[in-house]
């Protein structure tokens, strides 16, 4: 082989080791045709192997990630692209957060007009592409008390939102919508049945459209209240809050129930470690299910956004995201006492300016979307970012 071949296949060699470096960034060639064989799963008729497939990318680590990026660039197949931002999502929120560290944010802004009004808006929820958002508001022109309305962001800019109209939305009261990861079902909580009374219900999304809702099982459902669906983006956990075991001066705790076969099982307490304060509620994790977000009262009229890590398959005590702004205005030091259990405690008082209705954090742990109250609910965002520091509620 004379020398201009050498340097030719040498040339050659060089291209496609970088090609391959730049879809795989640090997996090994074994590494890279297991993780072409797993995305091959993804379209598995059997729901079980296309999850193993997933879970299975996400403990190779965050060399895949280019890989999967790729992938997700070049399939037309929405399964296929749907498990590609499962797994992207998951391994962003790890590789983002170090052990040890904390999700912290920059102050928090309030969505422009298009979506607010000067009635409430409240519940936001943002699909795992950050392209639509869920929200509940009373605005003039619904079909009950509070209806879900959606918006979609097109160039950056949330568009007018629509109502969901009749089939979602009845003369009762619908809030707290939440998306499925994949798309594919809208939970919500509606007072259809039993006004006041609140149960969780789902809606099938079909071809963009959305389905007759119905609502879920009994054992869910059966409580004085139950309210803030969130369904983790494997699909094995739903969690919820409720009023099932009423305690005096306690309107609320996080239970959760796991799916099985696609079947919704009995629901047991979320734990001690997050049901420490009346009023937990808006549950929401990151995709990869490592930290929990939620609202809960920190003191008479006065609630605050936390965040509990799992650590060793358990959640740890929560943490309160301090702003530095009137956003997350719970007073730190106006803890509950014993005396707020008294039985003539008030669950439901009139909550002053600052006060957070509900508070869901986007799947790759990017950004926090609430609804605060000010003359009236708005809902508002804060992008995550390593300076502002947490504080563990004592």
């Amino acid at each position: 082989m004379n020398r201009k071949s050498v340097v030719a296949v040498l040339s050659l060699s060089l291209l496609l080791l970088l090609s391959v470096s730049l879809a795989s960034a640090d997996l090994t060639p074994e590494q890279l045709v297991k993780a072409q064989a797993l995305i091959e799963q993804f379209t598995n008729p059997e729901f079980a192997v296309r999850q193993e497939a997933v879970e299975k990318l996400i403990k190779m680590g965050p060399a895949v990630l280019p890989f999967i990026k790729k992938t997700l660039a070049e399939t037309e197949d929405k399964v296929v692209k749907q498990r590609c931002r499962l797994v992207i999502d998951s391994l962003s929120a790890r590789q983002a957060v170090t052990p040890g560290s904390r999700i912290t944010f920059k102050d928090p802004v309030k969505l422009g007009e298009g979506v607010n009004s000067r009635y409430h808006e409240r519940y936001p929820f943002i699909s795992a592409d950050g392209k639509t958002m869920y929200f509940s508001s009373d605005r003039p022109g619904g079909f009950g008390s509070d209806d879900l309305y959606v918006t979609h962001k097109v160039d950056d800019v949330w568009q007018s939102p629509s109502n969901l109209g009749p089939l979602i939305n009845s003369p009762a009261r619908e809030t707290a919508p939440m998306l499925s990861h994949d798309g594919s079902r809208l939970f919500f909580v509606s007072a259809r049945l039993d006004y006041p009374r609140s149960a969780v219900f789902v809606s099938r999304i079909v071809d963009g459209k959305h389905q007759p809702p119905h609502a879920l099982p009994y054992f869910i459902n059966a409580a004085i209240d139950t309210d803030d669906p969130f369904l983790t983006a494997d699909g094995k956990m739903l969690y919820f809050q409720t009023c099932n075991r009423i305690v005096v001066g306690k309107i609320g705790e996080l239970w959760c129930s796991r799916v099985v076969d696609g079947l919704f099982q009995p629901p047991v307490n979320a734990g001690p470690a997050l049901n420490r304060f009346p009023g937990q509620r808006s549950p929401s994790l990151t995709a990869e299910g490592r930290f929990m977000f939620f609202v809960c009262h920190l003191g008479y009229r006065r609630t605050g956004i936390v965040m509990s890590e799992k650590v060793d398959g358990e959640f740890q005590a929560p943490k309160v995201i301090d702003f530095s702004t009137r956003a997350n205005l719970a007073d730190h030091e106006d803890r509950l006492t014993e005396d707020d259990d008294r039985p003539d405690w008030n669950p439901y008082p009139t909550y002053p300016p600052g006060h957070i209705a509900g508070a869901r954090i986007s799947w790759d742990g990017g950004a926090l979307y609430f609804s605060m109250k000010d003359d009236s609910y708005d809902i508002w965002y804060a992008e995550r970012r390593p300076e502002v520091s947490t504080r563990t509620v004592e």
